[in-house]
């Protein structure tokens, strides 16, 4: 079977340590993927690496890495079983220089995979000491961010997307991609760094994305928050954020949130009114059944009535999911739909759907998001 090798942030920054006081080094990352683009996770894989100027390999080594659950191998060049050439006294000035990779799957010497991606200027501002930044330690990477470098602890996530390099962030200054997002079609981005560029992506219930879930798929792309943004479908948090509480603001109806007569075709309890629900909820008053969804984040709010049907409807495949917490049979959950001054509805997973008094406590809460 033949397998490919995608190389990941060499050309966005570089993860070099290089210090008087120690071995210099070059951290280098790759994802492996097999022929249909699976990847190649916790497999050992044999690696020969070449520094090249002018097509010629001023130094070689070879190293034995093991991929992780997301396929990244991370190795430090100059840390190997050198072949040929010394690493620490290449003329990082004299470029412009390459890697080049050569890649066994199987963990042995046969190479069968190619791949070749330039150094850029940072190596070469390592060894002229020009406008590095004293300081750094070892462990640490050196992160040109506009024209300005930095030494930084690695892992980190820079762009606070939830995953770092090590967990397959093939763009770690991108917040919108990342091994969980949905691939954007026609933009020309990698956007779920999988090594391919606008794939079609199925997308299943039962799913995990951002932290939670997927529960429900939209036709098609549609705004489910009211962020502005497209999105796929919508997801739950693997377990409850609250297990008894009332609905709250009682005895007030709240002015921007609509009520609800009838909850399979008024607007607030519509597939998509959940945010505007909670945002509407929380603007009247603090103390609600919407706060401990919000909690997890801004992006997460307390589902409209319709939305945590879909939650029960989906149930079996949802419970299924490894690490998800089922849901209670012994009372219902609370949706962001409400009904007048005094009720609001809920979803009882025993297959009802009910009003009651805003102030009935024990009710449960499971937030959701949109992707």
């Amino acid at each position: 079977m033949i397998q490919k090798l995608y190389t990941l942030l060499v050309t966005l920054f570089a993860t070099a340590t290089m210090f008087a006081q120690a071995p210099e080094k070059l951290s280098y990352q790759a994802v492996v993927r097999d022929a249909g683009n699976a990847i190649v996770s916790n497999q050992a894989v044999g690696m020969q690496i070449s520094i090249l100027q002018d097509a010629t390999a001023v130094y070689v080594e070879t190293q034995t890495p093991t991929t992780n659950a997301n396929g990244l191998i991370s190795i430090e060049i100059g840390m190997g079983s050198v072949v040929s050439g010394d690493f620490s006294t290449i003329d990082w000035s004299a470029g412009p220089y390459f890697i080049k990779t050569e890649t066994d799957p199987t963990g042995g010497a046969t190479y069968t995979i190619t791949g070749t991606s330039e150094l850029l200027s940072v190596p070469y501002a390592l060894h002229a000491n020009n406008g590095i930044p004293s300081g750094g330690t070892e462990g640490q990477v050196l992160r040109i961010v506009n024209g300005i470098p930095e030494w930084v602890d690695n892992p980190i996530d820079f762009d606070g997307d939830g995953f770092t390099i090590a967990d397959g962030d093939c763009n770690d200054n991108d917040a919108a991609v990342n091994p969980e997002i949905i691939e954007i079609q026609g933009d020309g981005i990698d956007n779920n760094c999988n090594g391919v560029i606008d794939e079609l992506e199925i997308v299943n219930i039962g799913d995990i994305r951002s932290g939670g879930v997927v529960f429900y798929i939209a036709p098609t792309p549609v705004d489910l928050d009211g962020d502005g943004d497209l999105d796929y479908g919508l997801l739950c948090a693997f377990s409850d954020s609250s297990t008894a509480t009332v609905w709250g603001c009682y005895p007030n109806d709240l002015p921007n949130v609509p009520n609800v007569n009838n909850p399979n075709t008024d607007v607030g309890a519509r597939i998509g009114d959940g945010m505007s629900n909670t945002n509407g909820i929380l603007s009247s008053c603090a103390l609600s059944a919407a706060q401990p969804a919000r909690n997890i984040g801004p992006e997460w709010f307390l589902p409209s009535v319709l939305e945590l049907r879909e939650m029960f409807i989906n149930r079996p495949v949802l419970e299924s999911v490894s690490g998800f917490t089922p849901f209670a049979t012994n009372f219902p959950y609370w949706s962001s739909s409400e009904l007048n001054n005094s009720g609001a509805w809920y979803v009882y997973f025993n297959n009802s759907i009910g009003s009651t008094g805003k102030n009935n406590p024990n009710f449960k809460v499971r937030a959701v998001r949109a992707f």
